[in-house]
């Protein structure tokens, strides 16, 4: 295998390793459920459920008190129909305030108060003016339906027990309640009613026949459950991720150093350039290249894993990860051309050795020696300049040229134009001099 095609593969396995091993990377899947899902919603029905949920007591009030309030009069008639899928209204009117006056509740304190055969829990959001919602949290037994007892398969089922005191224990931050801060202590921060895919479900209670279940009566708590349209986002830790990562990266390592460590070794005649430079110049690639390796495991992530990168920007991860392969190609064959080339000077001519195949130049085909600068566009000011790179020995011959690259070292350009010197034909010394001067 060629000394370019080992670079490249080295290159691409170390970068993809470095970038495996190194890379930072998130173990949470973000996700989301689009489709059918059963909702629990659970009321409280005696004293002790409804300590739950109002630990400060009950406030007694007519429908007649409520008909001067128009925005919570319209909250109290959406909640008083039925069983409503959403026990839960969002409101933003002063009335909430103006209500807890009348009742002789303090500025910004949740109240329950009932009104006929309903229990409703009234929670103002203590940084947000005139902000709050109106919760049904109770009934009177009997109000909802009757209900039955769960079935065995219900009672003994961990995965159940643990939506139910999702439902049913008191102070657990309601899940619309994100924004608020987590010590937020007022009890009607419990959900009244909670998410769960169908299917789990239905393993769950054998009660459940297509898209309806029974209520049921539980620790003072009526469900009831439904289905409708869905769409949750939800988080999934990927431990295995993490132990997937280290197994591949230590396997790109060592395919790496398998692959570039055959790049190096003596080479015949005057190297170029010495063996740290190719190390060092491999290192450094190596390093910027991994940039790249990062940005397409972060989007490949992304888009099949739904892991959230930290580096979060879609394009920016575009544009990396196309750019990988090129300029990881275009590093490998500079490298190559910097550290792998050599030249033998013999009483018969020069051979230029190199990662490709060797030129051999006969004395009599040689013509003379120049240089060539070579250049790369400097961006300053929002000006592109040319800035110099490096200048090439250039050998002409009959009908072609050849380039050696410019060694680091000025030691080896000096023992290089000596050498020449020393075995070549006198008729190449006037530009062995040119050179000796400039170069």
């Amino acid at each position: 295998m060629g000394i370019i095609k080992r670079r490249i593969l080295g290159y691409f396995f170390l970068s993809m390793g470095i970038a495996l091993a190194l890379g930072p990377y998130d173990l949470v899947a973000n996700k989301r459920y689009e489709g059918p899902g059963l909702v629990l919603s659970a009321l409280a029905t005696d004293q002790k459920s409804l300590k739950l949920v109002c630990p400060e007591g009950i406030k007694q009030i007519e429908p007649t008190l409520l008909e001067g309030f128009v925005t919570l009069n319209k909250a109290w008639q959406k909640l008083n129909l039925g069983w409503p899928e959403e026990t839960k209204v969002y409101l933003q009117t002063p009335e909430i305030q103006t209500l807890g006056n009348k009742l002789g509740i303090a500025k910004k304190k949740a109240f329950c108060f009932k009104c006929q055969k309903r229990i409703y829990r009234l929670v103002p959001v203590p940084f947000l003016k005139n902000r709050g919602d109106l919760y049904l949290v109770g009934a009177e037994p009997g109000e909802m339906g009757e209900p039955v007892a769960p079935g065995q398969g219900v009672t003994q089922n961990q995965t159940w027990q643990t939506y139910l005191e999702k439902i049913t224990k008191p102070n657990l931050p309601h899940k619309e309640y994100r924004y608020m801060p987590a010590e937020y202590p007022d009890p009607a921060a419990r959900p009244t009613w909670v998410f769960i895919e169908p299917q789990t479900w239905r393993d769950i209670s054998p009660r459940l026949k297509g898209d309806n279940a029974p209520l049921i009566r539980l620790d003072g708590f009526v469900i009831k459950s439904w289905i409708k349209p869905v769409y949750e986002s939800y988080t999934q830790k990927l431990d295995w991720l993490m132990w997937l990562r280290l197994v591949l990266a230590a396997c790109f390592l060592a395919f790496g150093w398998r692959f570039i460590s055959g790049c190096y070794g003596k080479k015949p005649g005057i190297s170029i350039n010495p063996s740290w430079v190719g190390v060092f110049t491999d290192t450094m690639f190596i390093l910027f290249t991994a940039a790249g390796a990062y940005a397409i495991l972060a989007y490949y992530q992304k888009e099949y894993l739904a892991v959230t990168p930290i580096l979060d920007d879609q394009a920016v991860l575009v544009v990396m990860s196309a750019m990988y392969v090129p300029v990881l190609i275009f590093l490998a064959f500079y490298a190559s051309n910097l550290a792998g080339q050599s030249l033998e000077v013999t009483r018969s001519g020069l051979v230029r050795h190199g990662p490709g195949k060797s030129i051999n130049m006969p004395w009599e085909k040689i013509r003379g020696f120049s240089l060539r600068e070579t250049q790369i566009p400097l961006v300053r000011g929002g000006v592109a300049l040319p800035r110099k790179l490096q200048t090439k020995l250039v050998i002409e011959l009959d009908n072609d040229q050849v380039e050696v690259f410019e060694p680091a070292n000025k030691s080896i350009k000096l023992n290089i134009l000596l050498t020449i010197a020393e075995k070549g034909p006198d008729r190449l010394e006037p530009d062995l001099k040119k050179i000796s001067e400039k170069w």
